[in-house]
């Protein structure tokens, strides 16, 4: 299966949780909601493919997950460090008022004299 032109990365695996195979998820951001409720994840271990997530809690700031095919900590722990990506469409509509910052690279940027100072090539939390 192709993987989705839209995916933007949410997360990092950041190692086993416990000894059924379940996966500990390290989000970037603190509004973690799209890896709760979406099911259809992309791990860049061994190529991108598609993971089907059977299960999904918060535990503490990461998430943990049961991902089908993964039935042991050694298969969990094989995907630490793999890099966790949703595709866009998936997310839930924003609020009104609101915005996803990914939808925000390559806006154009002016100044309020409307001159043209670049493109956003991407945004950082300086909390």
């Amino acid at each position: 299966m192709q993987p989705p032109a839209d995916l933007v990365e949410v997360g990092h695996v950041r190692g086993a949780y416990g000894v059924r195979g379940w996966v500990r998820v390290k989000p970037y951001s603190a509004e973690a909601e799209v890896l709760l409720t979406v099911r259809d994840w992309w791990l860049d271990a061994s190529g991108l493919h598609e993971a089907e997530v059977r299960q999904a809690r918060r535990q503490g700031d990461e998430i943990v997950a049961c991902l089908a095919g993964v039935a042991d900590r050694d298969a969990a722990e094989a995907l630490r460090g793999s890099v966790v990506c949703i595709s866009r469409r998936r997310f839930p509509a924003p609020d009104e008022g609101e915005y996803y910052w990914v939808d925000l690279i390559g806006l154009a940027v002016f100044n309020r004299e409307n001159e043209f100072l670049g493109t956003v090539k991407g945004l950082m939390d300086n909390g």
